[in-house]
Formats: structure tokens, C-alpha cells, sequence
């Protein structure tokens, strides 16, 4: 995908989320990389591409937290 795109598999990673309204943090101290990270607002990921990340889903989290379920701000109540 990101050769479909000439983009970095980086910058695919970062516009998916941000297409999906999800805050990304990208932490980077190398100025080419931060360019690089900017570039995510430059370009659109159609929505068959979506689908296919979509796809990668499996709903698991390496660190859920379980024993903070039941508070209202429980980060991991929401499907991503």
C-alpha cells in the first residue's frame, strides 16, 4: 500500500488513523522524519484502503488493563 501511494508504510499508519479520527502520537527527535510525519495531511487513503486495514482488526490489546474496566474513563471501551 504505501508503494501503491509512494509514501512511507509510516506515513499509511499515521493518515489511517488520523482518517479514523484517532489522535496519533509520533515521536520523533530526526527532522526529516517530523517532515515526513507532516505529510500525513497531504494525501487521502481511499476508501477501498481503509477497508483493507479495517480488515487487520483482530479487537486485542497486549495491555488491557482489565483491573480499571468498569471506570467511565476506561480507554479501551471503544472497538479500534
Amino acid at each position: 500500500m504505501a508503494k501503491k501511494h509512494n509514501r512511507s508504510p509510516a506515513q499509511i499508519a499515521l493518515r489511517y488513523q488520523v482518517q479514523r479520527g484517532v489522535v496519533a502520537l509520533a515521536q520523533t527527535y530526526e527532522q526529516k522524519e517530523m517532515k515526513e510525519n507532516i505529510q500525513v495531511f497531504e494525501f487521502q487513503l481511499p476508501s477501498e484502503d481503509m477497508e483493507v486495514l479495517d480488515g487487520l482488526n483482530r479487537n486485542f490489546r497486549y495491555f488491557p488493563v482489565n483491573i480499571a474496566a468498569e471506570h467511565p474513563n476506561y480507554p479501551y471501551s471503544d472497538d479500534y
